[in-house]
């Protein structure tokens, strides 16, 4: 592969301008470029076949491929893999070369075949970068080589330029191709992330409001208080059972509602909810606006953090027993009465049954037997009576 000793052609570089200003008014379109050169220079040197092929070992000038091939019918066989690494593997060469019979450099065998005997290789550099090489095959007159080659070199640079660009061009549009899909990713996904937020703020947002309104309406009395026994939520339940609306408890502290000689206990007792313990069925009473003190039953429960050991707050459940405690008490003052009333019925029931011996008595020693009779009647249904009541009496006991 060397360098042609040919007589130059006039006539061809006359054209050398005319195919710049070409070369140039379609420099923003590599293809339609490619397409333009390989028809021209056909068309100028007669060769039966001319390809431009593009790349080279650097990185950032795109992958090697066969732009153009004119005629067309030739791509298949300059794609195929052992000829398309025959004008690879001259895709980093540094001067024009020929490839002719009669040289040393004669056209590698899967070009001979074809029937090119003459061919021009010409290197498309810009810089210190090779981003191509443009083949002639196939070249009818031998004798104005060094025209076209002039000619071709001539052209050789801006077609570079023109390639790298491109290059340069299609590795940012790959670029920002392959940003622009990772941000649409990148928003899909943040999409979903957000639609899947609300969709769980929108339940939990359902859920507090359930939550909220299944405190607020509740029956019965609810406080909640944070870490430091600071009232943070009641409901209108236990507004009613300390006698003051929220807005003046809120934010103070829960040892206030409970009697003063009260209050040392409960905190021993509502400090243990700190770490998990539940109140459950707890009695501690609690001191009421008006000075009246409610007995309360608590029943509670500490909320943790994430870690399972920091406590977040703790709601309990309280429940008014004031009125059933009076019950009781008055109920257990009837009984104790009920019983002193049943022992003097029994000792009643002993100082009927005396008199009514000595009646029985006197009864039996008169010569009236009709009256005897009478008084023996009426005597055995009062001690019937008297036993009835010996056996309720009994009967109380082992209640």
């Amino acid at each position: 592969m060397n360098r042609h000793s040919t007589v130059a052609d006039p006539a061809v570089s006359i054209m050398t301008m005319d195919l710049i200003g070409q070369v140039l008014a379609r420099s923003d379109n590599p293809t339609e470029l490619g397409k333009y050169l390989s028809e021209e220079i056909r068309e100028l040197t007669g060769a039966r076949c001319v390809l431009l092929v593009r790349g080279s070992d650097t990185p950032d000038v795109g992958r090697r491929q066969i732009m153009t091939v004119h005629p067309e019918r030739r791509r298949f066989w300059a794609e195929s893999p052992e000829v398309f690494r025959c004008f690879a593997s001259h895709l980093s060469d540094t001067e024009s070369s020929i490839w002719h019979d009669s040289e040393t450099g004669s056209p590698p065998e899967v070009i001979r075949k074809e029937g090119f005997e003459t061919c021009i290789i010409i290197p498309l550099i810009t810089g210190n970068s090779h981003v191509g090489a443009l083949f002639a095959l196939g070249m009818p007159d031998i004798i104005h080589l060094n025209s076209v080659i002039s000619l071709l070199d001539t052209l050789s640079t801006i077609i570079a330029l023109v390639l790298r660009n491109s290059s340069l061009y299609e590795l940012q549009e790959l670029i920002i191709e392959t940003r622009t899909s990772e941000v649409q990713a990148a928003y899909k996904e943040i999409r979903s992330e957000l639609d899947e937020r609300k969709k769980i703020e929108s339940v939990l947002q359902s859920t507090n409001a359930y939550l909220e309104n299944l405190i607020t309406y509740a029956n019965v009395p609810i406080v909640v208080w944070d870490p430091t026994f600071m009232i943070t939520r009641m409901n209108q339940a236990f507004e009613n059972l300390v006698g003051k609306k929220a807005d003046g408890r809120l934010n103070t502290s829960l040892i206030m509602l409970f009697p003063a000689d009260l209050r040392q206990h409960a905190v021993r007792l509502f400090m243990t909810t700190q770490a998990g313990v539940r109140l459950n069925t707890v009695e501690i009473p609690v001191q009421h606006q008006d000075g009246s003190v409610r007995i309360v039953i608590w029943n509670s429960a500490t909320i943790f953090s994430q870690d399972g050991t920091t406590p977040v707050a703790t709601i309990a459940q309280g429940q008014d027993v004031t009125i059933r405690r009076k019950l009781e008490r008055e109920s257990e003052i009837s009984l104790v009465q009920i019983q002193k009333n049943l022992a003097q019925l029994s000792i009643l029931n002993d100082g009927i049954r005396n008199p009514l011996s000595l009646i029985l008595t006197c009864a039996e020693t008169t010569d009236d037997k009709a009256v005897t009779t009478l008084i023996e009647d009426q005597i055995q249904r009062i001690d019937e009576m008297v036993s009835q009541l010996d056996k309720r009496w009994i009967e109380s006991e082992k209640v």
